[in-house]
């Protein structure tokens, strides 16, 4: 098979850096990039008074957060989380322990511990986890308000292979869009710099409360920003999770190495057929749309050749409705349920098909 990476260079050289702003979740899985700043740049930029402050909230907070190891069918992965009763009661990001067959918690002090998930809410990436034990522990406490734009915020994550330690920045904004249709909507944008391991630690207020989950990054002509999952005493969703709910979304079983736009011509060049669509490059084992005949991305270069071919089913509409990039047809089947039948209309080379199939719960999916 072409390779996932080489596939995306080639295609963004093509395109002449076309493709939507680069958008990612802190997937535990990750080893993208270093940290992009230590702590000790980034007191050169805030006063000595608000480093005093960070200072005293970090060393109150830290106690009460642990990262978050995972084991899962497809590799094993980290992330951060944090408790919120002392009971046990924890919260971290969705995308960190969707998938996991065991999850163990490491403390400060070195202590590991399992967790199991209670509930989730996989559209919102956010995750009710349980310590079980007869000890109280340590926790965080959610704030009961709406954070104001421009305070001082301060979250506790594990990028950098730096253990429970501090990124300091300024709440942007709420209510965020993200620009994927795949992660959660209305997020607090941030400057802290945050990276790969930093996914499900608390986002602290200048009060020391947590107001967000962090939850992905984004890189575009503005540099570097960072998005939570807000969180705060007496919202619904946390009261869901508490209750056991496990809220899903809809998925086809399928994953693609692009979610911007590609051009006819490229589609032409790469082999592709005429219409523009979403580009399936891995169809997963047993999901839908392996029930359903579709196929995974092939490379057909010839030895030697400049120019790759390859091959690979795209879907160019979902129900009758264009979907000319995989963003858009995410996009699509999330306003779907699981369960709902669809009408995938395929471009394959030449061939056009038309392909029913019923959309499954992501978690039954093996990514």
């Amino acid at each position: 098979m072409f390779a996932t990476a080489q596939f995306a260079m080639l295609t963004l050289a093509l395109l002449g850096s076309t493709l939507n702003p680069a958008v990612s979740n802190l997937q535990a899985k990750s080893r993208a990039t270093p940290i992009l700043q230590t702590v000790a740049a980034q007191n050169n930029s805030h006063s000595t008074a608000q480093n005093t402050k960070n200072t005293v909230l970090f060393n109150d907070a830290r106690g009460a957060t642990f990262k978050l190891d995972e084991t899962g069918a497809s590799g094993d992965g980290y992330g951060t989380g944090f408790f919120i009763s002392a009971d046990g009661y924890a919260l971290s990001a969705y995308h960190v322990v969707e998938g996991a067959k065991t999850l163990t918690g490491t403390t400060p002090n070195n202590k590991t511990f399992a967790l199991e998930v209670v509930g989730f809410d996989a559209a919102h990436d956010l995750a009710l986890l349980k310590y079980n034990t007869k000890e109280k522990v340590a926790f965080l406490p959610l704030s009961s308000g709406i954070p104001p734009i421009g305070e001082s915020v301060l979250a506790i994550g594990n990028s950098g292979e730096q253990f429970l330690q501090p990124r300091a920045g300024k709440l942007l904004s709420l209510d965020a869009v993200a620009g994927r249709a795949d992660f959660p909507p209305d997020t607090l944008e941030m400057s802290a710099p945050l990276d790969s391991g930093d996914s499900g630690g608390p986002i602290l207020n200048s009060s020391g409360e947590v107001i967000g989950v962090v939850s992905y990054i984004r890189q575009d002509a503005k540099g570097l920003r960072s998005f939570a999952v807000p969180v705060r005493q007496e919202l619904p969703i946390l009261a869901d999770l508490q209750a056991g709910i496990k809220r899903d979304v809809p998925a086809l079983g399928i994953t693609s190495a692009l979610d911007g736009p590609i051009s006819e011509a490229l589609f032409n060049t790469l082999g592709l057929g005429k219409k523009q669509g979403a580009v399936i490059e891995q169809v997963i084992p047993n999901s839908p749309a392996a029930k359903a005949g579709l196929r995974s991305l092939r490379d057909l270069t010839p030895r030697g050749a400049e120019t790759p071919m390859i091959e690979a089913d795209v879907i160019i509409a979902l129900n009758g409705f264009d979907t000319p990039t995989f963003d858009e047809l995410l996009n699509q089947i999330r306003q779907k349920r699981i369960g709902d039948q669809v009408l995938l209309t395929v471009q394959r080379g030449r061939q056009t098909l038309e392909v029913k199939l019923v959309l499954a719960a992501k978690a039954d999916i093996f990514y």
